[in-house]
């Protein structure tokens, strides 16, 4: 215990002292220690002075803009344009509105950057909206010098917007010729296979790659059809053109998109005889059509089963499933084979007539109507025994 007080006395004492040494002092090398650095007080206009400018926000060039684009809709549509090139007009409209209504937050942000630069912490920035006018209300105090002020925080402020192009310029077609030719030379120089410098290359802005795979004749892209006749002696061929590969539309539905571009392809393999599944059934029908003879194929999209079909096939077509493969002989033992794509069971219309008997307070009753609902229902049986007796119908109906 006598050990333990041998230590804290001493300690507490040159705590002590230390805290007596910071205060005694002066401010002036205080304010030289972070730690003891006395906070400033930050003084608003009112007693600071300073400088309040007010800026008003100009809109017309994004009106101007709004109202060309609503023009080249309105022309694309009186021409009747393809419903892409009317959404894309659209969503440039729909960004330029998203725009305007954030450029009082876009103006504050470089406004408040501008601000900074000149060692303000307090500026306040005020937005107010007056009628169809947007203002930003700025307060620097202590800022008296208000040349300075206005040249560095004053000056215009152009937010520039810029527009998304739709087709490669000659720029960008230049920048893709080097591209390519860089390509070319690396792989003269270096040695590197194609499919190394793909996987190099790939993700590069107006570069994309497929790795090397097996394709079918069938399979290879339209417009690079001619490498079925290559050899693996060729080496990297080089060609421009246009392709066609598939694609999606806006809604999701499978279509073709045509790619132009300067296309370097390579045969890694020699072609050999294999064999493959074909899960369509249109594509397997078209082969065995095409090599086969006594085989034919014809497809029936959204036909009815009428009385032109077959009444074996129409049978086989009622009873399968979506997607079932079945084989149906006929009646001069030929034989057919049948695939369901999809089936919309139909529906039968029938023409009816119906004698109404009306009664007091039914929906649809005339306010002469005083009979009950109770004598309605007996005259209902009346006129249907009449009926099944022999009567006609149309006779009992009009009377």
């Amino acid at each position: 215990m006598a050990k333990q007080r041998s230590v804290v006395w001493p300690v507490t004492t040159g705590i002590v002292a230390i805290l007596i040494a910071i205060i005694a002092l002066p401010q002036s090398m205080r304010s030289a220690i972070p730690l003891l650095g006395r906070p400033g007080i930050h003084y608003g206009l009112d007693l600071a002075g300073g400088t309040q400018l007010d800026f008003r926000i100009s809109e017309q060039e994004m009106l101007d803009q709004r109202t060309a684009l609503q023009q080249q809709i309105d022309r694309a549509k009186e021409q009747s344009a393809s419903a892409e090139t009317i959404g894309n007009l659209e969503l440039q409209v729909s960004a330029l509105d998203e725009q305007q209504r954030n450029i009082l937050e876009a103006i504050r942000m470089v406004l408040e950057r501008r601000i900074n630069s000149l060692g303000v912490s307090e500026a306040t920035i005020t937005p107010s909206i007056i009628g169809n006018e947007k203002h930003l209300l700025v307060e620097c105090p202590g800022v008296v010098d208000v040349q300075r002020c206005i040249a560095t925080v004053g000056k215009t402020i152009k937010l520039e917007f810029k527009e998304e192009y739709t087709e490669a310029t000659d720029e960008y077609r230049a920048t893709i010729v080097k591209t390519v030719a860089d390509a070319e030379r690396r792989l003269s120089k270096s040695g590197i296979t194609l499919t190394e410098l793909s996987e190099d290359m790939n993700g590069k802005l107006g570069v994309a790659s497929l790795g090397e795979q097996v394709y079918f004749h069938s399979t290879l892209p339209k417009g690079l059809e001619d490498l079925w006749s290559m050899s693996p002696a060729a080496g990297v061929i080089r060609r421009q053109a246009v392709i066609t590969v598939p694609s999606q539309d806006e809604q999701g539905n499978p279509t073709q998109k045509e790619v132009e571009g300067i296309f370097l392809s390579e045969l890694t393999r020699p072609k050999t005889q294999t064999g493959r599944t074909v899960n369509e059934a249109p594509t397997a029908f078209a082969i065995l059509q095409d090599n086969q003879k006594g085989v034919s194929y014809k497809a029936h999209e959204k036909g009815p089963l009428a009385a032109s079909v077959p009444p074996r096939i129409t049978g086989a077509l009622r009873s399968m499933k979506t997607g079932e493969l079945t084989t149906v002989v006929m009646d001069d033992e030929s034989s057919r084979v049948l695939f369901l794509r999809s089936y919309v069971p139909g529906r039968e219309e029938v023409q009816v007539s119906h004698i109404l008997v009306a009664y007091k307070g039914a929906a649809q009753a005339s306010p002469s109507v005083i009979r009950t609902k109770e004598e309605a229902l007996l005259r209902a049986r009346e006129l249907r025994k009449q009926i099944a007796d022999g009567g006609n119908f149309e006779q009992i109906a009009k009377a």
